[in-house]
């Protein structure tokens, strides 16, 4: 079963240039089907960033936001600056794990201050 930490060290390697994105994508395929259940259809991409927010007590959702794929590059150069728990090079390892067709949760982190838990997943 793939973990979130196997698919990070997967864009570690690729932003670092140990493995090409052909070769990244490839792993991340495979972590993923192990995960996720099949691989989308050859040509089939995915089609939106979702957002998600929920009550980190009760577990209850609060919002949730989706994204065209297409805008997420600016969208999260903007985000990087006012999440702080969002560390500097954090988005980009995102993106890319975006743009090698990774699909699932990318993302999980609690507010704190908010007692809120916001996930990112590529559907």
């Amino acid at each position: 079963m793939a973990t979130a930490e196997e698919r990070l060290k997967v864009l570690k390697m690729l932003e670092a240039g140990t493995i090409t994105t052909d070769e990244a994508k490839q792993l991340l395929t495979a972590l993923g089907t192990a995960r996720n259940g099949p691989a989308p259809a050859p040509g089939r991409e995915y089609r939106s960033l979702r957002i998600r927010v929920r009550d980190a007590a009760t577990g209850r959702q609060k919002s949730t936001v989706s994204i065209p794929l297409p805008l997420i590059d600016s969208i999260l150069r903007w985000v990087a600056r006012y999440i702080p728990s969002l560390e500097s090079g954090r988005w980009k390892i995102i993106l890319t794990g975006i743009k090698v067709g990774q699909a699932g949760k990318l993302l999980e982190f609690t507010d704190d201050e908010a007692g809120d838990v916001i996930e990112l997943v590529v559907e």
